[in-house]
């Protein structure tokens, strides 16, 4: 258990707390408030002076696709060979060791849809992924095409680097 404590404490549902105490379990977060017992035992994280909040979201970037240091090896975010480029994946180019993904984990953003294409009219689909750690894990939502899909570039010795899913985490 990890308790965090004497913050400022911005919530979604309860406002601000000041010097509250959240609660995590598991990687969970089973209490918050003002008055919350700290349980024998749990890992406590002094917070006084700082200010705690939920991880931001970032709803429109590039990240991982049009990679830094910006060269043409590594910006695979845009297809300019038509103005409509749907069958493009984001998928296909994303680099969870983008030196871009821990600046903007520490500016607070824990999740970002990431995607190709702004010089196109439509520029192929994108995908929300987490932003915890540095190597890859698809999540549990993949499909049972790209599963058989992985399967069979297995046996050929070729590993694809990310299944086809809509969902990814860097963990």
């Amino acid at each position: 258990m990890i308790a965090i404590k004497g913050g400022k404490i911005i919530t979604i549902t309860q406002g601000v707390i000041e010097n509250g105490v959240i609660l995590v379990e598991n990687g969970k977060i089973t209490a918050i408030g003002k008055d919350v017992a700290i349980p024998e035992g749990a890992q406590v994280i002094d917070a006084t002076g700082k200010t705690v909040m939920p991880g931001l979201i970032d709803a429109h970037s590039h990240i991982s696709l049009f990679g830094e240091p910006s060269v043409p090896a590594t910006m695979d975010g845009n297809e300019m060979t038509s103005p409509i480029t749907a069958q493009i994946r984001g998928i296909d180019a994303l680099n969870p060791y983008d030196p871009a993904i821990p600046i903007v984990r520490n500016a607070g953003f824990t999740t970002v849809y990431t995607g190709p294409g702004s010089a196109n009219l439509v520029g192929g689909t994108g995908m929300a992924i987490k932003l915890r750690g540095r190597t890859c894990r698809p999540t549990k939502t993949y499909s049972r095409r790209a599963s058989s899909l992985i399967a069979y570039k297995k046996k050929r010795g070729i590993v694809p680097w990310w299944p086809s899913m809509p969902y990814c985490a860097i963990c």
